[in-house]
């Protein structure tokens, strides 16, 4: 393929899609990003200026290969450039409905990974491991990213589209889409299996040294939003679920 006449539109500007878009940038692919939201956008319709964010795979998803490749990118980036919002840091993820960590297929992913002692564990918690990751801030990523695509020639349009024909038609033509629409896919790829999982984040000014997170009875976090000076905590998990009205019963 000669990549230097070939044409990729990446429809969506978060997180993923324009780490997609950069990678691609880099390897010699002409890129064209298409997203109703771009990098310093608020509103609720988009995951990431609200995302914690971590690395952290979900149980439910095993992907060692992609997963394994993602995190080595962000390792890069936040040794590369502590500007860029990505920062190496510890976590601790505590289970309160299992007895071991057996079902946890990242271990060999991530750096220093332990079983936390029994005695080291919050109270109604069974299981805890530590490991090595990385969090970012979105608010810087997400434009830090976008100056290295432009510098790299790559195009940002702006657009609500209806479906990943509309986004190749409004970017005049690829021959390959990377769909990194999140949520947007039910519509974008008409994909009926897509469903969203609520949450309810703060944000609380102050110090923490590290990501922590609990499953099971509840779903709760701690993560620290570098550059930012402050924390997000969140938790609760609400399947299908698209109100952005702040529930205090939860």
């Amino acid at each position: 393929m000669d990549r230097g006449s070939n044409q990729i539109v990446v429809v969506g500007a978060g997180i993923i899609g324009l780490s997609s878009a950069l990678l691609l940038a880099q390897d010699g692919f002409r890129v064209v990003v298409v997203a109703r939201d771009l990098p310093g956008d608020r509103g609720l319709g988009w995951a990431s200026p609200y995302a914690g964010a971590d690395f952290l795979p979900p149980i439910e998803l095993g992907q060692p290969d992609l997963a394994r490749k993602s995190f080595a990118w962000f390792q890069k980036v936040a040794e590369a450039d502590p500007n860029s919002g990505v920062k190496k840091i510890t976590a601790k993820e505590y289970w309160t409905d299992v007895d071991n960590d057996d079902h946890v297929w990242y271990k060999d992913i991530f750096p220093q990974y332990s079983r936390l002692s029994q005695a080291s564990l919050p109270p109604g918690c069974k299981v805890g491991v530590a490991f090595q990751t990385v969090v970012m801030n979105p608010d810087r990523l997400l434009p830090w990213i976008q100056h290295k695509l432009e510098n790299l020639g790559a195009k940002f349009i702006r657009a609500h589209v209806q479906s990943l024909s509309e986004a190749v038609h409004v970017a005049r033509g690829a021959r390959i889409v990377v769909n990194a629409s999140g949520l947007g896919a039910r519509v974008l790829a008409q994909d009926e299996a897509v469903i969203g999982y609520r949450g309810q984040t703060i944000f609380v000014k102050g110090h923490y040294p590290e990501v922590v997170q609990t499953q099971g009875s509840e779903y709760t976090y701690v993560i620290p939003r570098p550059l930012s000076g402050g924390v997000i905590l969140g938790g609760i998990s609400q399947e299908n679920v698209a109100t952005g009205e702040v529930d205090s019963a939860l």
